[in-house]
């Protein structure tokens, strides 16, 4: 989901190299990243017990991963925000900026991951779809899933975003 599958696929198709998807492809790498390093950051102990090394256990420790995450999150929107200044992306590629309310909570509830422990879940329309919600309540998993649903989505959405911004 990153710079070769998505240049790959289009150099397959075309024959072509375009470097305005070759920029682009960076940030659906990096979203796609996020879903990935979330889950990570989640599974801590289990990876440490078990003694796998993730990109999350290679930051030290869990605030250093979190730092790593919001990284991700603030480079996906600085590409995009410099691409469309520099004239590289359509403007619509903004779209992605949708994903903020996203991005915030993910970041927020990830800092609530490691500092509070009794935090309520409350998903919004505007954080995208949290499928089986009331069952996931019920097995107590929210703590997980409400992590993973937000990561699942900022991924998702701003990979669409971006896409239907580049092609209105």
């Amino acid at each position: 989901f990153g710079p070769i599958l998505i240049n790959g696929g289009y150099w397959a198709l075309t024959s072509n190299f375009n470097p305005t998807l070759f920029i682009l492809s960076w940030t659906i790498f990096l979203s796609t990243i996020v879903l990935l390093h979330t889950h990570n950051i989640m599974d801590w102990e289990f990876d440490e017990k078990e003694g796998k090394n993730t990109l999350a256990r290679l930051a030290k420790t869990k605030p250093n991963a979190i730092l790593l995450l919001r990284w991700m999150m603030i480079s996906c929107y600085l590409i995009i925000f410099f691409g469309v200044i520099n004239g590289i992306f359509n403007p619509f590629t903004f779209y992605v900026f949708l994903t903020l309310p996203i991005m915030t909570k993910l970041s927020e509830s990830m800092y609530d991951y490691i500092n509070i422990k009794n935090v309520s879940f409350i998903p919004r329309w505007y954080y995208g779809p949290f499928e089986n919600w009331k069952q996931i309540q019920e097995l107590k998993l929210d703590y997980f899933m409400y992590r993973f649903y937000l990561a699942r989505n900022f991924s998702v959405f701003f990979a669409l975003f971006a896409a239907i911004g580049q092609i209105s």
